[in-house]
């Protein structure tokens, strides 16, 4: 049976694709500024995506979140910190990564994590088992950068996040031809039927614009859109976005 994921206002894994917007700030004005964008947007997640910060001390991550649940209410918020090495702006060690979402959970400052499966196993387990204590949602997540695995690979990557029990899994590509493209959603509709967690999916960059619009298509639950500054290449806006959804949907 599929599992459902409930956040909030929304159910992810019932068919409904859903929009997330990245905040991509590095101070507490920023943030705001940003936020007070997004809080208009047909959008039902944010993503604030840490590795952007200046400061990742105790004290700036409460007052961040803190000003963003101000201003955007009821809008489901996704903390993630992207490593260097899967696309994001810099490094953290192991230690300090469980360290950074501790903080997030001991205190309940989100709703939702993103975990990289390629962090060891122990580590993501244990930070797991802390976020469903605290009723927080997790998604573990692999991003390639570099290109597109073959299906056979995708699809094993994917069943192998299944196993690691997270409420969602997620897989970014870097596609370098229509057939990537394709090679992704074939991926992604084939373990749909495998496993019991939602999925969120995409090929990235211009070529792979087309895995963002049509991922009711291939069963992936979220779209990452856009409000000014993209946090992966080949975000389309939020609200051009939303049209293209309703049409392909209609």
């Amino acid at each position: 049976m599929k599992k459902l994921v409930c956040v909030r206002n929304i159910v992810l894994g019932d068919g409904t694709v859903h929009i997330c917007v990245p905040v991509v700030a590095s101070d507490i004005e920023e943030i705001q500024r940003q936020c007070g964008l997004i809080k208009h947007l047909p959008c039902e997640l944010v993503e604030i995506r840490m590795d952007f910060f200046t400061s990742l001390e105790e004290a700036n991550l409460w007052e961040a979140f803190y000003r963003i649940r101000d201003i955007l209410l009821d809008k489901a918020l996704l903390a993630t910190f992207r490593s260097l090495e899967e696309g994001g702006s810099k490094p953290l060690s192991d230690e300090a990564y469980e360290r950074l979402y501790t903080v997030l959970i001991e205190h309940h400052l989100c709703d939702m994590i993103d975990l990289e499966a390629s962090r060891p196993l122990h580590l993501t387990d244990v930070l797991q088992q802390k976020a469903e204590k605290q009723g927080i949602h997790t998604i573990l997540s692999s991003h390639d950068f570099q290109g597109t695995a073959p299906r056979e690979m995708l699809i094993a990557r994917l069943l192998q996040m299944a196993e690691r029990k997270a409420d969602i899994v997620k897989l970014a590509v870097m596609p370098h031809t229509e057939e990537d493209v394709f090679c992704l959603m074939d991926a992604v509709r084939c373990v749909h039927a495998k496993i019991s967690q939602p999925v969120i999916a995409m090929a990235m960059g211009d070529i792979g614009r087309r895995s963002r619009i049509e991922a009711a298509s291939f069963n992936s639950c979220v779209t990452f859109a856009c409000a000014e500054k993209t946090s992966a290449p080949g975000q389309i806006p939020c609200a051009e976005m939303r049209c293209l959804l309703d049409e392909h949907i209609g």
